[in-house]
């Protein structure tokens, strides 16, 4: 009796995967895999075809890669039932794309950390991500900055109830950021099933902080605790988005903006999104505003919306069709120089003035201020280095200063500021130092902030 429900749920399941891969265009477009053992991809790799698992660890890993593709693959079991084994494993890497593949019994399917530029997952499909906590998501970033990256056209579809912990977020961006003119882009992808965790949910951006993303035309039926959530950072939108849940024992509110953490928390918009969310006691939760992230431009949502239920889910967009992949965003043209603007923030307006250190790297070219002065721009006038495969602008502050000092440090190219950070400087003065950093795709410099 036993086998034959087994087998039964396998048909079942394999059949709503096919169904959906056909109408949605993710997961492989192919049906004949090689097996393999896990795998440590290299810079320039390519990886299909596959079917990868590994019993002791992640399925695939790479570390310090760029221009690798992986697609048309079935990746896992990855570790069963231990939190490390993850599908896709990369650091410090740019130039990544994860398309057209399925994940199932996985820990999280791509996590991404200290990395940078142009990591474009799309049109995968997954199943059984299993958790707990810190695990669970189709894809988590950590730390990963800077322009072209993009969550676009992916499947989440985990309604195997009390598989292992089951998600915890099935999108998930902690300390990371997009830039104003790249804002990451978190768009088209369907999500279904979460819980029992009291905390995952559906889409979470700024955990930890974090500026610039864009959550567009996103479906998401029952995801666990939340919805949508906008837990830090600044300058972020959730446009256009269907969300829905029933009543469950973990269920708590459609979409939020509240700030969790010490960056200020500012300039979101909330706008055209319906949502139809019912908490675990059964009252309407639909959207709650924590209050604490200033003024949010909000427009045409529907909030309370009777038209979004669980049939949404079968509801597809036509940008993910076949043949429709969407491009990742174009990347911030690369700059022949740029430059950097350091403002006290009052009342710390007479304040001491800095000296430079730089953070040499190889194949930099450099640009060397002394005696930085306040309220001041530096103009990058030396063309930047040439193309490497480790591209980064790198800037430090270092120098004696008052206690309870806070400034304010901008890297600034072709007049768009790629990046931003607030300082306050601690109690102890002297020897503090104030940096922010951001990459360019294909250069490679250093300079002061």
């Amino acid at each position: 009796m036993s086998k034959f429900i087994f087998t039964f749920f396998s048909i079942f399941i394999a059949f709503l995967s096919a169904s959906a891969l056909s109408a949605f265009a993710a997961g492989p477009t192919i049906t004949s895999f090689t097996e393999s053992g896990p795998i440590t991809v290299t810079s320039g790799q390519t990886v299909t075809g596959l079917h990868i698992s590994n019993p002791t660890g992640p399925c695939i890993q790479g570390s310090g890669v760029s221009n690798v593709h992986i697609y048309n693959n079935k990746i896992g079991p990855c570790y069963p039932g231990n939190v490390n084994g993850v599908g896709i494993n990369i650091s410090g890497a740019h130039d990544i794309t994860v398309d057209h593949n399925s994940f199932d019994d996985v820990a999280s399917g791509l996590y991404v950390v200290n990395s940078t530029n142009n990591i474009f997952f799309h049109h995968n499909y997954a199943t059984r991500i299993r958790g707990p906590f810190p695990r669970g998501q189709i894809i988590q970033f950590n730390n990963v900055v800077g322009s072209g990256n993009e969550i676009s056209c992916n499947v989440s579809d985990n309604t195997v109830p009390g598989y292992n912990a089951g998600p915890e977020d099935h999108i998930n961006m902690w300390m990371s950021s997009g830039t104003a003119a790249s804002p990451v882009l978190i768009q088209y992808n369907k999500i279904r099933g979460g819980g029992p965790s009291q905390s995952g949910g559906g889409i979470i951006l700024g955990d930890g902080g974090g500026p610039y993303f864009t959550i567009d035309s996103n479906i998401l039926v029952n995801p666990g605790q939340y919805g949508i959530s906008i837990a830090g950072g600044h300058d972020s939108k959730l446009l256009n988005n269907k969300v829905y849940s029933a009543s469950f024992l973990w269920s708590n509110v459609g979409v939020y903006v509240w700030n969790q953490y010490a960056p200020a928390c500012y300039g979101h918009e909330v706008s055209g999104n319906r949502v139809n969310w019912t908490k675990r006691d059964g009252s309407a939760n639909n959207w709650w505003n924590g209050g604490n992230c200033g003024t949010i431009t909000m427009n045409n949502n529907v909030f309370g919306d009777p038209s979004i239920g669980p049939g949404i889910w079968d509801e597809t967009f036509s940008q993910c069709a076949d043949g429709a992949t969407p491009p990742p965003p174009a990347p911030i043209p690369t700059p022949t120089s740029a430059k950097v603007s350091v403002t006290p923030i009052p009342p710390y307006a007479n304040q001491l003035d800095w000296s430079y250190t730089d953070v040499p790297n190889p194949g930099t070219s450099f640009a060397r201020f002394t005696n930085v002065t306040k309220n001041t721009v530096y103009n990058f006038t030396t063309p930047l280095g040439t193309q490497t495969t480790n591209p980064s602008l790198r800037a430090g502050f270092s120098g004696g200063v008052r206690t309870g000092e806070q400034w304010k440090a901008e890297i600034i190219s072709g007049g768009t500021t790629i990046t931003s950070t607030t300082v306050t400087i601690g109690t102890t003065p002297g020897g503090t130092t104030l940096s922010a950093y951001t990459q360019i795709q294909g250069e490679s410099y250093s300079a002061m902030q």
